[in-house]
């Protein structure tokens, strides 16, 4: 699946970095997934400690180790629906989605209450590029428990990628307020891109005071590109260019003639 969303970043904000960045999101999407979803007490304690003992092994980086410990968990308990989530999440760490979709899906059949395994739903729709599907499945982690933190956070990220940044800022922001991680850079990227109006602002005022900042221009620019007000993103990339920014190519002939580009 392509990450990159095509979004052309800001220069010189605090906490942009651009297309660069936006290619680990993907990775973090998964990482925060695995660690995620708590462990309940089921049926047999032994084969709850040896769920909590994979997720001691996963947070070392002994995944080996980890899918010996959820097999084990299994044999003691096959109805224990954390073991099959977080043997699916492994697996998809491996890079074995066929057997994490068999995971999350009994997983399902165990507990169709059970929020961590829509989560997880979610994270293949997302790597296998539905993101309509990937909504949705986050969409019923939130719906089953309105606390889960994670589930905010990637619900976020689909929309990011879909587009819908509004609904991305609620959603970060709401992940933020359960005590959730958030990717800062991709908060900062959404958050700029639904507030143009104070961008342009806020550059208005710093090329006042010096005429000559070209991150400012450049910034400006890019404003104004997102605003679909081409002839003055054009003014403003041809100044920052002339004032030593490196604007790129196939931008200028976009904003020269859009639509072409």
């Amino acid at each position: 699946m392509k990450e990159s969303t095509g979004v052309r970043p800001f220069v010189g904000r605090e906490g942009f970095v651009g297309q660069a960045g936006r290619l680990m999101y993907g990775t973090v999407f998964l990482a925060v997934m695995l660690l995620g979803g708590p462990v309940r007490a089921e049926d047999t304690k032994s084969a709850e400690e040896y769920v909590r003992e994979a997720m001691r092994s996963i947070d070392k980086k002994n995944f080996n180790d980890a899918l010996t410990q959820l097999d084990d968990a299994i044999d003691q308990n096959d109805r224990l629906a954390a073991a099959y989530f977080h043997r699916g999440m492994l697996l998809l760490q491996m890079q074995d989605e066929k057997g994490a979709v068999s995971n999350f899906d009994k997983a399902m059949a165990l507990r169709p209450d059970y929020s961590p395994v829509y989560l997880g739903k979610g994270v293949i729709e997302f790597r296998q590029g539905r993101l309509d599907r990937a909504e949705e499945f986050l969409s019923r982690a939130i719906k089953l428990d309105p606390s889960f933190g994670m589930a905010f956070y990637n619900r976020g990220v689909v929309f990011y990628q879909q587009g819908k940044l509004s609904e991305a800022e609620k959603d970060l922001r709401r992940a933020l307020e359960l005590g959730t991680e958030v990717d800062p850079d991709l908060f900062e990227e959404v958050w700029t891109l639904n507030h143009l109006d104070e961008v342009i602002a806020d550059t208005n005022q710093k090329i006042q005071e010096d005429p000559h900042d070209a991150e400012a221009y450049y910034n400006r620019g890019i404003a104004y590109y997102y605003k679909k007000d081409f002839f003055h993103a054009r003014r403003d990339l041809e100044k920052a260019k002339t004032l030593g920014i490196d604007v790129e190519e196939d931008l200028m002939r976009e904003v020269a003639a859009p639509g072409l580009g």
